[in-house]
């Protein structure tokens, strides 16, 4: 089959890796490959990408002529059969395609990597709501997350009309779509999760030993990931377990304040270890962490299962229990009326107690993780390529 990616760009992201990481998938398996971005970004992930497979660059991220033509050109000269659409919110990539494929037999899958109804700008709003005592302001940020919302679901609707289908990471975010953006006809709406990105082959879970450390992988930021919480849970523990330590593994303009945390906390068994590939943290650590405020489908979490790394995740967002049967390959925790860091670190420290538990979950998760393997996912690609050409 011939098929092309359309992406914003090449940057270094979680939607740009899982990009790169199908393609070359694709290629492997004998299918034609390519990819259209709107822009070259300075740093990006090519050298990632399958010399065999073609990167098209575009002309900015804009709707014009040039894209236009370009784009057209593309589909054309290789004979593309299906488009996937990796921006699956914005209704520019699902306009531009619209033009460039006019009158060519093309099927297109859009993707929505999120949570449908969930993003940064709209949580960035909720934030400055709970922050905020002033009743004026409180209005208006309602307001505006109001005219936020029907934009954002305008724009979803486009592309859901101008698609031949589309896909969610998680069926649970089906019913989700269907009520934020009002679409009545769900047929051609599809779930598929994305691929554990990693390659973790040099795991051996009846072999590598485990240590008494804690892990968080992703960036260091405050809006989503709420990073802070994994600083506030690990205060309740440190102490009680001396000869455990917490490890971060990432960046992010939240760093210095995290640091700041850690010594305001006097805590001593914190390590900050920059952005690193996860692949040795994973082995080697115990446990992960992950207390996001929202999220869509993270990877971080099949990852760590894929070396056995049980995840512990706080349960704010539909496809957590898609990725984590709770008690049975990883903890899913709920606060008291939101997050709760004493909550978290008591469900945490059930497992820092029972090394049996962990050895038993740890497993779990490491077998669990093999339903998103790249194998696992691919075939579920393929069974939807034969069924819509």
């Amino acid at each position: 089959m011939k098929i092309l990616f359309l992406l914003k760009s090449l940057e270094i992201g979680g939607l740009e890796i899982v990009t790169a990481n199908l393609a070359n998938k694709f290629v492997l398996e004998g299918h034609d490959v390519v990819i259209w971005a709107f822009y070259k970004e300075e740093h990006s992930i090519r050298n990632r990408i399958d010399e065999k497979i073609p990167v098209i660059w575009g002309d900015r991220y804009i709707v014009n002529e040039k894209n236009v033509y370009s784009l057209r050109e593309t589909l054309l000269n290789y004979k593309i059969e299906i488009v996937i659409n990796q921006l699956g919110l914005p209704y520019k990539p699902a306009r531009l395609l619209k033009k460039a494929k006019n009158g060519l037999d093309i099927k297109t899958i859009a993707v929505c990597h999120s949570n449908p109804a969930m993003n940064g700008k709209i949580m960035n709003i909720d934030i400055k709501k709970e922050l905020t005592s002033n009743i004026v302001k409180k209005s208006l940020l309602s307001v505006t997350r109001l005219l936020f919302k029907f934009i954002t679901s305008a724009s979803m609707r486009y592309v859901y009309n101008n698609s031949d289908y589309y896909m969610v990471l998680a069926d649970i975010y089906k019913q989700t779509f269907v009520e934020f953006i009002g679409v009545k006809d769900s047929a051609k709406l599809l779930s598929l999760p994305n691929p554990v990105t990693i390659d973790s082959s040099d795991y051996n879970p009846y072999t590598c030993i485990k240590e008494k450390k804690i892990l968080y992988v992703g960036r260091l930021e405050n809006v989503a990931k709420r990073v802070s919480r994994v600083i506030e849970i690990w205060k309740y523990l440190e102490k009680t377990f001396p000869d455990w330590k917490l490890i971060i593994v990432g960046d992010g303009p939240e760093k210095e304040h995290l640091e700041n945390l850690v010594n305001q906390y006097n805590l001593k068994e914190v390590q900050f270890e920059g952005f690193k590939i996860p692949n040795e943290y994973y082995k080697k650590c115990s446990v992960l962490l992950l207390t996001s405020e929202f999220e869509g489908f993270p990877l971080v979490l099949s990852e760590a299962s894929s070396y056995g790394t049980i995840p512990v995740a706080y349960g704010s967002f539909p496809a957590v229990y898609d990725i984590i049967d709770n008690e049975k390959n990883g903890l899913i925790v709920l606060g008291n009326k939101g997050f709760d860091a004493a909550v978290m670190a008591e469900a945490v420290s059930m497992l820092m107690k029972d090394e049996q538990k962990r050895n038993e979950m740890s497993y779990a998760a490491y077998k669990y993780s093999k339903h998103f393997s790249m194998d696992a996912i691919y075939k579920r690609w393929l069974k939807l390529f034969e069924t819509i050409l």
